[in-house]
């Protein structure tokens, strides 16, 4: 549902979504929309009355923007809408800051604060509003400083780029080149401004400054003087009258609302951190949020655990917020604890205060948790998320978390969360359970969910090939644990042995060894092939055979075979098989090792995942991620992974317009991103049998994710994992699932959403002759509840292709047959409208399992035609269109032309009797679905491979004269 804008509305309760909600439950609004001149919204920022909230980015924009932006101003271009806050809100208090370049003789108040739009306004005001140049940014990056200037000869030139007209020269406003010896502009002062006609942008609002300076230009020459009037009406008139649309969000929406609201507009980038969030807001109370956070930070990060290269300021405070809502439970039993975004921006400066320094204390109790547990680094912490909980709960426990029983128990807990991998997602959820759970269990309550819930597949270890997967990083800390000794010195790996002498996971049987010998890439690749070995020894061992780099160890180490026996045994590592070059065994005696070791941790036998559909598996639940059991609905019969929760919205709306269950039996995942889809397919590629397909977009992530588990994991190409772009041809890249809609109605969303409110980019894709929408996290919300309100069958047709390609490549029949819902099943005129319908018996990227099933699809795709025939109507079809007199000259002479039929080609069939047409008219394609039904697809050229397509139910006269226009209608768009 799309709010609209209104200059008012009663007072009503405001949501968390940020709307407004009156006694009737109709939807209102917390906003206005206006328009302010542009030359009075600047003066306000320059008088500072709007303001920017501290938690606002440094002004970023570089040269080129800038310029872009003063040359779209020149011709009256839209540059989008303006968003602020409305000062005094009880429910935000924001500390505010003057626009870059402002200064204020005392410091004031502001009425209203910038949410939206801080780029565009910083860089009018610096070189609109103030007199002296503006700090910028080159294409590289490089700090530069520049006065903007309109060449008015350019500018008034009716051929010119207005862009070209704006012109930035450095503060010395001399622009040289040849390495300085040429001076190509030179206006170092007001008499060269003139010669040259360039106009300083910021004597534009200047009245005073303006008038001397044109008196300067024209009284020097009368070709000047003639001139100038063009200069006022088409240079400088449109910066005086332009409007800029301004939304302004009343001062009784709440803070959630604003901080959502901010993120949603805010198309400059990376979203807002909640740290960044709860600055200004404390600062607004006097409270120094960062200052205090950088001094806990530099404490936090002496321990090696904790000095991660990724800013951890928003799990502190999500451990200070869980902890917080703790402590309110505790007073109020029907209170919960919970860490979500909207709880850590409630977050009050007391509780800050008062929580801080206990969570940093647990912080560093959970640090030495882990060093004790042989994870020495940042880069070796498994999930950086779990030590959020790990934290507050080593907060509350205070002292007692040192004790050997409580301490038995945190490290279960940690081990079944890293080895059952139930940190990747959800994670506030389950913190919100692990802080009371695990506290009760210290307390001699029962096993927290995370104890419960984890799960290790023995057939997952074989598959822990990546570096960053949290078990693999568990695995190789409980070989260390285990007191892996390196092969070369013999020292224990300990903590200090580990960073003295770089120890890292390293190949047992090396890599080109296990290629040269035909093992598997899988097997030679996994955790169970690895171990941790110095750099020094690595290189020893090169590429040699185990019983090669064995005996040149011993012989350069003076390493007797027995100790080097007892070394290999430290590992985990079977010496007889290592020594005899026998992988196999190798494998298999370490495999069942390491999963002893991973029991042990877990402390619980490890356990096959339940068989999907039995009664005990929760129907409703999702999968857990990452190897450990999965569940789906007990009908369940192949599972689609997609990457986000719109794609599997999109596929759901589709299967609503089919009408007849083409998603029936099919669980859909949406992971939530390119590397938690690929876990989710190895979970359930491990945990079941059933047929899985996983889909990701063809952009640089969702290329790697395929990457990753065809080449890596043996996933089937086409069959097992595939890319939106299969539906638009080969070769087609930079595809998201957005490029399966028409670009109609994706243009007619961003019209009524508006573009700046909706898209992050927009750009041509020369491949498939149509604009590319890169729509924001807005955008995504937004459009799928637009296509259900406003999309048409035609709209999702590619999409409801993909549904039968999905059923074909799952290996499920199709799905039952049934006129689609839009389709009249007894039409009083007979004038059936355009349908949508694919088969995937004629889906041209289908894979055919087996010659016995083509038959069965090419005998299905002949009685249609039979049908079609019977009635006169195909056949009437086929003439009429091949009767027109253009038809003859565009399709050359003879009569011998071939359809070009890209699904079945037997030459002589009845199916390619009926098929003669010029090449131009690419495919033709039926469906008998209950009702007969003609599928045209045109190929507007030969080369281009985005067809137009019309579907038509072929059921009376008047559908057949519907059939006729609309192929007549794809020629003249062919033509």
């Amino acid at each position: 549902m799309r709010v609209l804008l209104t200059a008012s509305q009663p007072p009503a309760m405001i949501g968390e979504d940020g709307r407004t909600r009156g006694s009737g439950g109709a939807v209102a609004t917390t906003f206005d929309s206006t328009k302010e001149s542009l030359q009075d919204l600047l003066k306000q920022v320059g008088a500072g009355t709007v303001q920017l909230p501290d938690f606002q980015r440094g002004w970023v924009w570089d040269d080129d923007h800038l310029r872009s932006l003063l040359a779209s101003i020149s011709t009256s271009f839209p540059i989008g809408a303006v968003m602020t806050l409305e000062a005094g809100n009880p429910h935000v208090r924001f500390q505010p800051r003057t626009v870059e370049g402002v200064r204020l003789q005392t410091p004031r108040e502001p009425e209203r604060l910038i949410l939206d739009g801080q780029q565009r306004l910083t860089s009018l005001y610096q070189a609109l509003m103030l007199d002296e140049p503006v700090l910028t940014r080159d294409s590289r990056g490089k700090e530069i400083r520049r006065w903007y200037y309109v060449d008015l000869n350019r500018a008034l030139d009716p051929n010119g780029d207005r862009e070209e007209a704006i012109v930035g020269v450095p503060p010395e406003r001399v622009v040289k080149t040849d390495f300085g010896r040429q001076v190509l502009i030179d206006v170092s002062t007001p008499e060269l401004e003139w010669e040259e006609g360039f106009l300083p942008v910021r004597l534009l609002f200047d009245v005073s400054g303006l008038f001397h300076w044109q008196y300067g230009y024209v009284s020097g020459s009368e070709e000047r003087r003639t001139h100038w009037p063009r200069v006022m009406d088409e240079v400088i008139q449109p910066f005086l009258s332009y409007q800029v649309p301004v939304i302004q969000l009343r001062k009784d929406t709440t803070k959630e609302a604003v901080c959502r609201v901010f993120e949603k507009v805010n198309t400059g980038g990376v979203p807002l951190s909640v740290f960044e969030l709860l600055t200004a807001t404390f600062a607004a109370e006097g409270f120094r949020l960062r200052n205090d956070w950088e001094k806990r930070d530099q404490d936090l990060r002496s321990h090696p655990v904790l000095n991660s290269k990724v800013d951890i300021s928003n799990d502190f405070l999500q451990a200070v917020t869980l902890l917080a809502t703790y402590g309110r439970k505790k007073r109020v039993p029907a209170a919960g604890v919970s860490a979500k975004r909207k709880d850590v921006l409630l977050l009050n400066r007391q509780d800050y205060e008062e929580l801080a320094e206990p969570v940093t204390r647990g912080y560093e109790r959970a640090a030495r948790l882990l060093f004790a547990e042989k994870i020495f680094s940042a880069d070796d912490v498994p999930y950086r998320t779990q030590l959020v909980p790990l934290a507050a709960v080593m907060a509350e426990l205070g002292d007692r978390a040192a004790h050997d029983g409580i301490k038995a128990k945190l490290r279960q807990w940690l081990w079944c969360g890293i080895l059952g991998e139930l940190y990747g997602s959800a994670t506030e959820t389950r913190f919100a359970k692990d802080l009371p759970q695990l506290v009760e269990w210290v307390e001699g309550g029962s096993e927290p969910d995370t104890v419960v819930d984890a799960n290790f597949l023995p057939v997952r270890l074989r598959r822990l090939q990546s570096r960053q997967s949290a078990a693999y990083k568990g695995v190789h800390a409980l070989v260390m644990q285990h007191g892996a000794q390196d092969f070369r010195t013999g020292d224990v790996i300990d903590h200090q042995r580990y960073f003295d002498d770089r120890i890292e996971i390293h190949h047992i049987f090396p890599f080109d060894w296990c290629k040269k010998n035909g093992i598997p890439k899988e097997l030679a690749d996994s955790i169970v092939n690895k171990t941790a070995i110095s750099a020094g020894t690595n290189r020893t061992i090169s590429s040699l055979a185990p019983s090669r780099y064995l005996a040149k160890l011993e012989h350069q180490a003076r390493i007797a075979p027995a100790r080097m026996d007892e070394i290999l045994s430290s590992h985990l590592i079977d010496p007889d098989a290592l020594r005899s070059d026998d992988f196999h065994r190798f494998f298999t005696r370490r495999q069942e090792a390491l999963l002893d070791l991973i029991e042990n941790a877990m402390g619980k036998p490890l356990q096959q995942a339940p068989p999907v559909g039995e009664e005990e598996a929760d129907a409703g639940a999702g999968p857990v991620e990452g190897g450990g059991a999965v569940w789906a609905p007990a009908d369940t019969r192949g599972v689609v992974v997609v990457e986000g929760t719109t794609d599997e919205e999109y596929l759901r709306l589709a299967d609503e317009v089919a009408g007849d269950g083409r998603l029936s039996g099919i669980h859909i995942v949406s992971a939530g991103g390119v590397d938690r889809a690929v876990r989710q397919a190895l979970s359930f590629k491990d945990g079941s049998d059933l047929p899985i397909l996983v889909i990701f977009d063809k952009d640089e992530n969702g290329k790697r994710g395929h990457r990753l588990l065809a080449e890596r994991f043996s996933f089937q190409n086409r069959r097992e994992v595939m890319t939106y772009a299969d539906l638009l041809g080969k070769g087609i890249d930079n595809v998201e699932a957005e490029d399966l809609f028409p670009e109609g109605i994706l243009q007619t969303f961003i019209t009524e959403y508006g573009e700046d409110n909706v898209l992050s980019e927009k750009t041509r894709h020369k491949q498939l002759d149509r604009w590319h929408y890169g729509f924001n996290a807005a955008g995504k919300d937004y459009l799928p509840e637009f296509l259900r309100a406003h999309a048409t069958a035609t709209d999702l047709s590619r999409w409801v292709e993909l549904l039968d390609l999905i059923r074909t490549r799952l290996g499920l029949a199709p799905a039952p047959a049934g006129p689609p819902p839009h389709v009249p099943a007894e039409p009083a005129s007979g004038d059936a409208g355009p349908a949508l319908v694919m088969d995937n018996a004629v889906a041209s990227d289908a894979p055919t399992a087996t010659a016995a099933s083509e038959d069965v699809h090419i005998q299905e795709v002949l009685d249609m035609c039979d049908s079609l025939h019977a009635q006169g109507l195909l056949e009437r079809f086929l003439t009429e269109v091949r009767s027109w007199p253009e038809v003859r000259a565009w399709a050359g002479s003879g009569e011998n032309l071939q359809w070009r039929n890209v699904h079945f080609s037997r030459k002589g069939s009845r199916f390619g009797a009926f098929c003669r047409m010029h090449p131009r008219l690419e495919r033709l394609r039926f469906r008998l679905d209950g009702d007969e039904v003609l599928d045209l697809q045109f190929a507007q050229t030969l080369e281009r491979k985005d067809p137009y397509r019309v579907l038509v139910v072929l059921r009376s006269e008047g559908a057949l004269q519907e059939a006729l226009r609309l192929a007549r209608r794809a020629y003249d768009d062919a033509v």
